[in-house]
């Protein structure tokens, strides 16, 4: 409030409360695609649609969104 940028407490709570808001859509966002994945997953696993894992394959394929989503970030 001493900059003049808020004319009230108040003001600054709902600037606070409008960035945590902000942050956790932000968090939303970035997580429903992995849980829609995950979703899927399960539901071919519960009907037997499985193959046997090859820990390499996955860590290649995690590796390679993690790399996507720094990209996208930028």
């Amino acid at each position: 409030m001493k900059s003049g940028r808020y004319l009230s407490s108040s003001e600054v709570v709902r600037e606070g409360l409008r960035l945590l808001d902000e942050r956790d859509r932000l968090a939303d966002e970035r997580l429903n695609p992995l849980k829609r994945e995950i979703a899927i997953g399960i539901e071919q696993a519960d009907r037997g649609e499985v193959d046997p894992w090859d820990i390499n394959e996955i860590q290649a394929d995690v590796d390679q969104r993690l790399r996507q989503d720094r990209e996208e970030r930028r």
